[in-house]
């Protein structure tokens, strides 16, 4: 009697020990993975020299069990009145790629009342025709 007893309880403290663990791997954080910045903001668990070189700033212990030199990347202000956030966080729909740091579904979203800059190709495009069809001296390609 004795002896089943202390089975159930060896069992049990085990059993818990193995759920506590496995909630534990679940609290961990990935690199590229989302996590949450400095006053809410979205961010992204980069490397920390990434996140400066693209104008982010990080704070640390908000991606647990990931390396040193992965912190949690946020970047407020981006484009013409927009934060930093993933596209999926994005209630405008408006994105503007490459202008925040970290993978491409983390991108500069903007305000409803803004309109994203035309792509460069599109630019370069209008450029060249109003030369071709400027008065002055004839352009050659």
């Amino acid at each position: 009697m004795l002896l089943s007893r202390l089975l159930i309880v060896l069992a049990l403290y085990f059993w818990g020990t193995t759920v506590a663990s496995v909630s534990r791997l679940r609290e961990r954080s990935t690199v590229n993975g989302q996590c949450t910045g400095k006053d809410g903001a979205p961010g992204v668990c980069i490397d920390t020299t990434s996140c400066t070189d693209d104008g982010g700033s990080y704070i640390s212990n908000a991606c647990p069990g990931t390396p040193d030199n992965i912190k949690c990347c946020t970047k407020p202000s981006c484009g013409s009145g927009g934060n930093c956030r993933w596209t999926s966080q994005c209630s405008s729909g408006l994105t503007t790629p490459n202008l925040c740091p970290g993978p491409t579904d983390f991108n500069c979203c903007l305000p409803k009342s803004t309109s994203p800059p035309p792509a460069s190709g599109d630019l370069g495009a209008k450029i060249l025709a109003k030369a071709k069809t400027a008065a002055g001296t004839p352009c050659k390609l």
